[in-house]
């Protein structure tokens, strides 16, 4: 009976995704083209290869009888950014013919790099306020993963609320949120240095039960995951659906310092547009909203 709802478990996430698949090319016909004039075989070997060695590299790991404290956090972002600064190599060498430099390669790990620790700070921040919510809300949770998860999304709803209420009376300035939330920090020094410990520092530990198959997966996932990431920082517009409906708003609230008058509930806005107050960047306004 287990066998066989893992079977149909699996044939309903294979025609799940290409459901999606096929109504997403239906929605998008131009799309083909990118398909039938696919320039990134080089990307295609270093998924393979990459995803390859690290399959082997998981699989050594699982056959520790102790986790290794090298497989962190830490090691994870490094990786995490490689790719995305491959991705971003691959890319460019599309559209200079000079190709990828090296001085290209150093600006793209400090632009993404500056903005992928601006995005774990205000993480930090919210799941320093998170825990501090869920603690005395006595919120409960099953796992340790559920925990931090949902300590990040009530930190969310906690730094929004802020956010709203010195948007009410026009203080949305950098030179008022960045005191608030230093004071928060400091106040909440328990939870935030959990939070560097755990994402950070301490050692992942691999299910011995992960197969080659789900470690590859998890490769391809994290690339996708970077690759996008990397969009985010691009350095022109991102199109009409990015500047004029997920940024225009979060703009105009960062201009007045406030709330808007005439829009709908928009929470998530306010959220988004702490990267244009507190840290005039729209890369990481986009970065708020990728979270």
């Amino acid at each position: 009976m287990k066998i066989i709802s893992q079977i149909f478990t699996i044939l309903f996430i294979t025609f799940w995704v290409l459901f999606l698949f096929v109504d997403y090319w239906d929605k998008h016909p131009a799309y083909s083209l990118a398909i039938e004039y696919f320039e990134y075989s080089g990307l295609i070997v270093f998924l393979l290869a990459g995803g390859a060695i690290f399959t082997w590299a998981g699989n050594q790991v699982k056959k520790r009888k102790k986790p290794l404290r090298a497989l962190n956090g830490l090691s994870l972002g490094a990786l995490f950014l490689i790719m995305a600064i491959t991705s971003a190599g691959f890319g460019y060498n599309k559209i200079d013919a000079s190709g990828f430099s090296g001085v290209n390669a150093a600006h793209a790990l400090v632009l993404i790099g500056g903005n992928l620790l601006a995005l774990f700070l205000v993480v930090m921040l919210a799941y320093a306020l998170g825990s501090f919510i869920n603690e005395k809300f006595h919120l409960p949770s099953k796992t340790s993963m559920d925990s931090g998860l949902l300590a990040i999304c009530s930190g969310i709803f906690g730094i929004t609320a802020i956010a709203f209420l010195l948007g009410a009376v026009s203080m949305l300035h950098s030179f008022v949120l960045i005191p608030v939330f230093i004071i928060l920090l400091v106040l909440l020094r328990r939870q935030a240095l959990h939070f560097i410990k755990i994402s950070c520092w301490s050692a992942l530990h691999l299910d011995k039960n992960l197969n080659a198959l789900g470690l590859f997966s998890f490769f391809l996932l994290l690339f996708l995951t970077a690759l996008n990431f990397a969009a985010v920082n691009v350095p022109m517009p991102a199109g009409f659906d990015a500047l004029t409906l997920y940024a225009n708003l979060p703009t105009l609230i960062a201009d007045r310092h406030g709330l808007v008058e005439g829009f709908q509930p928009y929470n998530w806005s306010i959220f988004m547009s702490l990267g244009l107050t507190l840290f005039n960047s729209v890369e990481v306004s986009f970065g708020l909203s990728w979270l």
